[in-house]
Order: C-alpha cells, then structure tokens, then sequence
C-alpha cells in the first residue's frame, strides 16, 4: 500500500533554507570566480604604469595648482575665452561655472534673474570670440549665448560627444552613431540648420553609439581633428569632409587599452551582458599653432604632442598615486610656455593646473 509523505513544516522550512543556501553559495562562487577572471584578464593586458617605459620624448609634469573644487560639483568639460576665463560645465549645478585663470569665481551662465535653471543638463562647451555654445544634453539642445551670458537661441540636436566652431559659426558635432551608416560629424549653422554630415565610423555590430564617440579639434587652417575615445585613432578633414589623412597614435599603453577593449568587443557579440565596460583611451584633443595635444589618463596621466601630420613630437606625464580620473583639458601658452588646464569629475572634481618641468627648474 503506497502512502503519501506528509512533510511537517519543521522540517519543510529548514531543508528549503538550507537548498536556498547552498544555491546563493553555488552563484556566489560561480559570480565570484567569474570576476576573479575578469581582473585576471585586466591585468594581463594593462599592467601598471611602471612597466610601460617612457619614450625618449617624454617630459614630466609638474601640477602648479588645484583650484575650483569648492564650486563645482559634477564638472565634465572645460573651455577658455580669448581673455583667458575658464568656464566649466557642471551637471549638477545645471549651469556652466565662470572663473578667472586663479580659479576664483566670476559667474555663471544658465540661471535666470529669478534664480531659475535655464539648462538642465549642460556638457559640452564652446566659448568662441562673440558667442558661447552649450550642450543641454537632458533636453537635447544646443543653447546659444552672448559672451555677458545673456540667451541668444536655442535649437534641437541629436546626442553628440563633442563640438567645434569655424570663423562662421558653423558648427561641428561629433554626434552619436546609430547605425552603420550613419556619419560621425554633423554640420549645422549657429542658427541651428542642419548643413551637411560627413565621416565614416566604426562598423562593429553593436555598441556603435559608444564605440564611435570621439572629441573634436579645429586647427588654424580650418581642419577638422577627430580622435576616438575608445581607439589610439585620428583622422584629419577638411570642413567640407575630404579625408586628409589618419594616423595611428604610437603608446604603449593606448595600446594596452585598445586591445582590451578589442576584446571585449569580440566577446560581447556572444554575450550581450558584456557590451560595456570598454576602457577609454582619449579624453580629450586640443589644437594650439601648429600642434595637437590629446590627453590620456591611466595607468598615468600623458598629454601627447603631436605635429599635424600624426608625428610624435613629445609626451607630457605625471604619476599619481589616487585614482586620477580626467574629463577634458585645455592648453594654454604663457609667456611662449605650455600649460596644461585639466578637468578631473572623480571623487574630487577639481582642475589642477600643469607646466612641464625643464632642465631649469629647481
């Protein structure tokens, strides 16, 4: 005669706890030896800075200053007006810090007289010799004001990492990719009509948004500079879109990072959970004469000069013992000597202020 088991709740409860255990212990080991490759993976490929020797070019930083910390709060970029003001972008405050070359403040751009927002979530800034151009990105918008900080015009653009202005006022957007044939520049008029697009990007099969983010650098002669954030690449254009030139930037540790974040590419096909995480190899470029600057951080901070023909003139490091985390930089010459502004918006939003030590300093 077959009975049923009837299994009293003393029993019941215990033994579904401890299986519940057993199978959190199973995923946390399972989780936890997963991460421990991953980290294995990372420090295969990126070693510490020590282990990347310097180039024969390289000179070190020496940080002069830190300043501007006490205003800003969530800072992502950083421009300069021919007299030499600062304006930083801060998404919290949701307006755009004004600072004199000392780091005291001076004002801001984006609230009103009654003390209200106008821009919601600025990032990227442009401060040209008779307008200012502001990145809302929450609204997607590019807002226009005059040098006073007064509104001029406001016209909708798509999401964009980066823009540039010509002698006109024309602008250039580095704006996100969303398909394989999408351009990567955008072109529009200070008024905000849409010109012309111009510039291929990379054809991965997914990721395209991020994989093709890039920042922009507009040089004397009116030539565009493209450099991607997740690839040692530049490429040169004219402001019409006719590739000059592309260059592969020769670092070993861009190089480093490149390959990690080919690897990861490579694996998030199969595995949609890993189609992040990518390392950022450029944070920045700036164009001053006749040279370009890019800026890359960790395992070092290394601002990189180049001529306009992609060749290595010098590089420009310094060593941190914190995490050091840069958004964007400026570059500036006093008295015909570089310095080097950098926006950092990790742990202590802060701009610290470089020069390059030479044989006579002390």
């Amino acid at each position: 005669m077959r009975r049923n088991i009837v299994c009293p709740r003393q029993v019941f409860y215990p033994i579904l706890f401890l299986g519940i255990s057993v199978s959190w212990l199973l995923v946390s080991i399972a989780a936890s030896q997963k991460v421990k490759t991953e980290v294995s993976l990372y420090n295969d490929i990126l070693p510490p800075a020590g282990e990347f020797p310097l180039p024969k070019n390289a000179i070190e930083l020496e940080r002069l200053s830190s300043s501007f910390s006490a205003e800003s709060k969530h800072p992502l970029r950083i421009s300069a007006d021919p007299k030499g003001d600062i304006y930083v972008s801060d998404q919290r405050r949701s307006s755009v810090l004004i600072f004199d070359s000392r780091g005291e403040i001076k004002g801001q751009i984006g609230i009103n007289k009654r003390g209200k927002n106008i821009l919601d979530a600025p990032r990227c800034i442009l401060v040209s010799s008779d307008i200012i151009f502001i990145q809302d990105s929450k609204r997607k918008e590019v807002a226009s004001f005059s040098l006073d900080g007064k509104l001029l015009k406001s016209f909708r653009a798509p999401d964009f990492t980066d823009m540039e202005a010509n002698e006109r006022g024309d602008l250039f957007i580095a704006s996100a990719v969303l398909d394989k044939d999408k351009p990567i520049i955008d072109v529009y008029s200070r008024e905000g009509k849409k010109l012309y697009s111009f510039g291929d990007g990379w054809k991965f099969a997914h990721s395209l948004p991020t994989l093709n983010s890039c920042r922009l650098a507009l040089n004397n002669s009116g030539e565009i500079f493209v450099a991607f954030d997740y690839f040692p690449v530049v490429r040169r254009y004219t402001q019409r879109g006719n590739l000059i030139s592309e260059w592969r930037i020769p670092n070993d540790a861009m190089e480093a990072k490149e390959k990690f974040n080919l690897r990861r590419i490579g694996e998030g096909m199969a595995d949609p959970t890993r189609r992040f995480g990518y390392m950022k190899i450029i944070c920045g470029i700036r164009s001053i004469d006749d040279r370009i600057y890019i800026l890359s951080t960790f395992p070092r901070l290394e601002i990189l000069e180049m001529d306009e023909e992609g060749r290595m003139l010098a590089t420009y490091w310094k060593d941190h013992d914190e995490i050091y985390m840069a958004e964007d930089f400026l570059v500036q010459k006093n008295g015909g000597r570089l310095m080097f502004y950098v926006l950092r918006s990790s742990l202590d939003p802060n701009v610290d202020l470089y020069h390059p030590i030479t044989k006579k300093d002390p």
